[in-house]
């Protein structure tokens, strides 16, 4: 494998890296003294995951990424021009997408902690339950008290568009907590609020340029950079998979660290989609519908799109010598994710819980020590050791099966 080829990907993902540290960097210096735990913990798809399992991805997933380079550049006909394509694809596409998400509702830490510090609710300078909305900065510390004391919060997410064809359901009529005014409320009245608190929130966020956030800025700045990333990742496991003879032929030196770095990786990755949905949960008691936008809708896809991912990833690399074991993997990870799609909503609520807002030093601990063992697990010992496989080879190909097959994939 080319050093230059290793080089190349080992600067990408080092600024990617450092990129994920900035963003989490920047909230810390700016709201130090503002609750700067409470908006990592809340928002951890993408203050905690990046820095963390994000950079552990990236660890996992650089061998894999160069020897997909290396092919592209060497054994497929055309495959300079080919990856340049998907590469500038990719960008166009990350940067597409991050302009729609850094506009409509702002995040609570758009806004700069004097900002936020001086809003007083409404009418301003009132106290629960005379409210009609809480402080911001109160209404997000009540969303953090209670779900650090409970398994998630689903409960209080309440259904602001009704069927008019049907009766209301007693849980839209029955008074339950609402975050934004710290009293119990039906969910017609607890929407109102919510939409009262979505409204004044983005009145505070564009009346003046003054209001924005350090974070915010380097956050829109830096999102390409994470776009890029996840659909990188996607891109790298679905390729080695299509890829995946070619490149036991021309790297086989290297098996042994591709496997390992691709399910490790996808451990890491599994992370993001639920703590996500984690974010998405708690997110909904503050706004409610009336904040939710293009990334709330496509949230579930992607959610699918890494699920699947994994799946594949495990079918295809779980390859160890007896057929017992690699099938044993494979049924695994069908259970895992049939697991997953079945008690999809438990999952969010202890997401939520230990990964989200509710966050407490137990579940970053937890965090820690997995983190610890998953990168273990990706530098420890020697992957190629004992990878001969006992069982009848596959046949290989032949020297020209990178240029036939060279329409099959991109």
């Amino acid at each position: 494998m080319s050093r230059n080829v290793q080089g190349i990907v080992a600067v990408i993902f080092i600024v990617l890296g450092l990129s994920f540290i900035a963003t989490t960097a920047v909230l810390y210096l700016e709201f130090q003294d503002a609750g700067w735990f409470t908006f990592a913990a809340f928002y951890s798809h993408l203050f905690i995951f990046f820095p963390t399992f994000g950079i552990l991805a990236l660890c996992a997933f650089y061998m894999p990424a160069c020897a997909l380079l290396d092919l592209y550049w060497h054994h497929v006909r055309h495959g300079p021009a080919r990856f340049a394509f998907a590469t500038f694809l990719l960008i166009a596409v990350s940067m597409g997408v991050s302009s729609m998400l850094v506009t409509g509702v702002p995040a609570v830490w758009w806004l700069k902690p004097e900002t936020l510090n001086a809003d007083r609710g409404s009418p301003a300078g009132c106290t629960a339950p005379q409210c009609k909305r809480l402080s911001v900065m109160e209404s997000v510390e009540d969303v953090r008290a209670v779900s650090s004391h409970r398994v998630g919060l689903s409960p209080f997410v309440r259904e602001c568009v009704t069927d008019q064809l049907m009766e209301l359901p007693a849980e839209q009529i029955q008074p339950r907590h609402c975050f934004v005014t710290k009293t119990k409320q039906t969910a017609e009245q607890c929407c109102f609020a919510q939409k009262l608190f979505t409204e004044d929130l983005t009145k505070l966020y564009e009346s003046e340029r003054g209001n924005h956030s350090v974070t915010g800025v380097v956050h829109a700045k830096l999102l390409p950079m994470k776009i890029f990333f996840l659909l990188m990742i996607l891109a790298i496991g679905i390729l080695l998979a299509l890829w995946r003879r070619t490149i036991d032929k021309h790297y086989q030196s290297y098996t042994g660290h591709i496997e390992r770095g691709l399910l490790i990786g996808a451990l890491a990755m599994l992370l993001w989609p639920v703590s996500n949905h984690g974010f998405l949960q708690s997110s909904s008691v503050l706004y409610g519908r009336s904040g939710e936008g293009i990334y709330a809708t496509i949230s579930p896809v992607l959610s699918f799109m890494f699920a699947a991912w994994a799946l594949l990833l495990v079918v295809f690399f779980f390859r160890r010598h007896e057929r017992d074991i690699e099938a044993a993997g494979k049924i695994g990870g069908g259970i895992a994710s049939a697991v997953a799609i079945m008690k999809y909503d438990v999952i969010i609520d202890f997401a939520t819980r230990y990964l989200g807002s509710g966050a407490d030093i137990m579940g970053l601990s937890a965090l820690a020590v997995l983190l610890v063992l998953c990168f273990v697990a990706l530098y420890a010992g020697n992957p190629e050791r004992g990878l001969r496989r006992k069982s009848k080879p596959e046949p290989e190909s032949t020297p020209n099966e990178a240029a036939n097959t060279s329409g099959q994939t991109f």
